[in-house]
C-alpha cells in the first residue's frame, strides 16, 4: 500500500471514531432509558430496548 491510500484514511478514521463514541453514548442512554421505562410502561420500554438493540448492530 502506498501513502496515497493511507493518507485519506486519517480524517475518515477520526470521523469513524467520533461516530462510534457517539453511538456508544446513545446506546448507554438507551440502556438507562430502557431500564427506567420498564417499571412504568411496558410498551415504551419495549420500544426503547428495540431501539437500543438496533443500535448495537453494526449498520
Amino acid at each position: 500500500m502506498g501513502t496515497g491510500v493511507t493518507l485519506p484514511l486519517w480524517p475518515l478514521s477520526s470521523t469513524y471514531m467520533r461516530w462510534m463514541k457517539a453511538k456508544a453514548r446513545i446506546r448507554t442512554g438507551m440502556e438507562s432509558l430502557c431500564r427506567r421505562l420498564r417499571s412504568r410502561s411496558a410498551t415504551l420500554a419495549h420500544w426503547a430496548c428495540a431501539k437500543r438493540d438496533s443500535m448495537t448492530q453494526p449498520s
